[in-house]
């Protein structure tokens, strides 16, 4: 009987820790670790592998001879700056570097692939182009991922253990680094899974991580948090920001490629790869602008993100046709939420409630940046609100709101409010919001905003990750102030400095036609704080400007905000903020023969 007695007590406590496990929800959102992909919106496939490098003084697409030597050159050349500035001038949110693959030849030095692999002579480079690279984009706030194989080169699953040592070597080296991990040619091996998870987890806890089945978008579950979503054009979509595995949700993520194969341009096997008979050793994109802009546009629209195959150069950098294209589809300005600054941040927050007055669940969870803990109300609660003080009067035309997955979209009827100094205004009015709900309205100013649930889906309280906020179109704080210049046409007034900031795009600044370099500094009258540039050429004579820098002063002396190389006609560069009294478009030198010309110089804090 007294075993009897054990033995019942012993099954109640597994059932009562049991239904305690099912109700306990854990603090971290497995979704939160994909939260800055969602807000890059899209980025671009680097697919610099050794079997993808072809002999530039060929017409056609010649595969590279390879060797270590041939290999090392190749890295120790890539210039990782160049491609950066192409990255940034694009508005790419995100990069994934492919590792290596089936070859052998990885572009990272790594002693564990060495000891594992036993090629001789090794076929890891001998500088690290992984830390290079990031180096170069980390600045212009362009996240850095990786891609390699699920098993050793050659479709190797014999030491899944083996294989996770060479991924965890890396992981460790680069830490925080790398946002995320994309692995190939998974294909059912779920012996490779939580290795290769644990592995790239010891480096960076929260990277994101997929493991590709294959050709399709699915959600394979095993620990991966975004979908691999291989496909051979655009017509694929996501319908909504999440795809289930059956089990939990993950971003839904697009990978495919803009040439007639991935990494080639004007790849002319027609027998290996399935390649459509018109698009055999065609190179240039295979999509017309419009057409990619309008495909990528429906996918993001949808909530998914997409990333973009371009072959690359053996310099490092994108060939010009795919640079043009990735430029268009950056020009719609799908990365507003990432390169803006989130102007509800750390400021003061006040709640209707939060969950049994604990702190941990205090409403200024929602606004710390950190996607791991949360505002939340009590269970039974079916309406609250959110308010958010700024401090002083601050003009914004977008929120993003991220809801607490577990129950789904709990909030139904909901408006976005902004205090105008007497009254609450409504600036936006949504129903049953997504569980990351971007909204976009005419730009309001007020000193407070406030989220404001009218009444929930279900019968679970509110409870929201982050509630952002932003200016997607802030002011131009170069307009109309003051500006000198090097020099100006023939010292004619109507292309004097102050034509670059009038606001007007008929007029502009000018200097002498045989003018190879030169300079415009914008003063601000006091300390201002700036991130974003846009520079609007003359158009007759092209790209003029070759080199430049954009400077600021910090009082004592001129600073690097940003380098560049031959920005477009209509040049958008954003960077790290930075706070000085003046700005300094530094050209360095020119393309062709006639001196640069400028219609409009803008400066924003975005």
């Amino acid at each position: 009987m007294v075993k009897m007695y054990k033995k019942m007590l012993l099954v109640m406590l597994i059932v009562t820790a049991t239904f305690v496990s099912f109700l306990i929800i854990p603090k971290h959102s497995f979704a939160a670790d994909t939260d800055w992909m969602y807000d890059a919106k899209w980025g671009v496939w680097v697919d610099y592998m050794a079997d993808d490098r072809t002999d530039e003084t060929q017409s056609t697409w010649t595969q590279l001879s390879m060797n270590s030597t041939v290999w090392n050159n190749l890295i120790n050349n890539f210039d990782v700056t160049g491609l950066a500035n192409q990255l940034a001038a694009a508005k790419t949110g995100y990069v994934t570097l492919t590792l290596g693959q089936n070859s052998g030849f990885v572009l990272s030095p790594n002693s564990t692939y060495d000891l594992l692999m036993g090629y001789s002579p090794a076929r890891t480079s001998t500088r690290d182009l992984v830390n290079d690279l990031y180096n170069a984009l980390n600045p212009k706030g362009i996240k850095l991922m990786l891609y390699i194989p699920s098993a050793k080169p050659g479709d190797d699953y014999s030491n899944p253990t083996g294989w996770a040592n060479v991924i965890r070597e890396w992981s460790v080296r680069y830490g925080t680094k790398i946002s995320g991990w994309w692995f190939d040619g998974y294909y059912g091996h779920t012996e490779v899974t939580q290795p290769l998870s644990d592995a790239v987890h010891a480096g960076n806890p929260t990277a994101a991580i997929t493991f590709n089945p294959g050709v399709g978008i699915s959600a394979v579950g095993r620990g991966e948090n975004y979908t691999a979503g291989e496909i051979n054009d655009l017509n694929g979509s996501c319908g909504s920001q999440y795809i289930s595995n059956g089990s939990y949700n993950e971003q839904c993520n697009i990978t495919t490629f803009l040439s007639n194969w991935w990494g080639k341009d004007g790849f002319n096997n027609s027998t290996c790869c399935g390649i459509p008979s018109e698009l055999v050793g065609v190179k240039g994109p295979k999509y017309s602008n419009a057409y990619a802009t309008s495909r990528i546009k429906t996918i993001i629209d949808s909530g998914g993100v997409i990333q973009l195959d371009v072959p690359i150069m053996n310099s490092g950098l994108i060939w010009s046709s795919y640079l043009s294209q990735l430029n268009a589809i950056g020009a719609q300005s799908y990365r507003d939420s990432a390169t803006a600054t989130n102007l509800a941040l750390n400021k003061t927050a006040t709640v209707s409630e939060y969950y049994n007055n604990m702190a941990e669940y205090n409403g200024a969870k929602a606004v710390d940046g950190d996607g791991a803990s949360r505002w939340a109300t009590n269970d039974t609660t079916t309406t609250g609100w959110l308010v958010v003080d700024f401090g002083t009067n601050i003009t914004f035309n977008k929120t993003i709101t991220k809801q607490f997955d577990p129950g789904g979209q709990r909030i139904k009827d909901y408006k976005i409010q902004y205090w105008n100094g007497s009254s609450w205004l409504d600036a936006y009015s949504g129903t049953t919001p997504a569980l990351n709900q971007a909204d976009t309205f005419t730009a309001v100013t007020g000193s407070k905003i406030r989220l404001n649930i009218l009444n929930i889906n279900g019968t679970m309280g509110p409870s929201i990750w982050e509630f952002e906020v932003y200016n997607t179109n802030p002011a131009n704080l170069a307009l109309n102030k003051n500006v000198t210049v090097s020099e100006y046409y023939n010292n004619m007034t109507q292309y004097n400095g102050a034509k670059a900031v009038d606001g007007d795009g008929a007029t502009r600044w000018a200097t002498n036609d045989i003018t190879t370099s030169g300079w415009l500094e914008v003063d601000f009258g006091t300390n201002t704080t700036f991130n974003k540039t846009v520079i609007k050429q003359f158009e007759p004579g092209g790209q003029r400007i070759k080199d430049y820098k954009i400077q600021y002063w910090n009082g004592s002396s001129w600073l690097d905000a940003y380098s560049g190389t031959t920005p477009g006609l209509n040049q958008a560069n954003t960077f790290s903020a930075v706070t000085g009294s003046k700005i300094r478009l530094n050209i360095v030198n020119i393309n062709g023969t006639m001196g640069p010309s400028i219609w409009e110089f803008e400066v924003k804090n975005q």
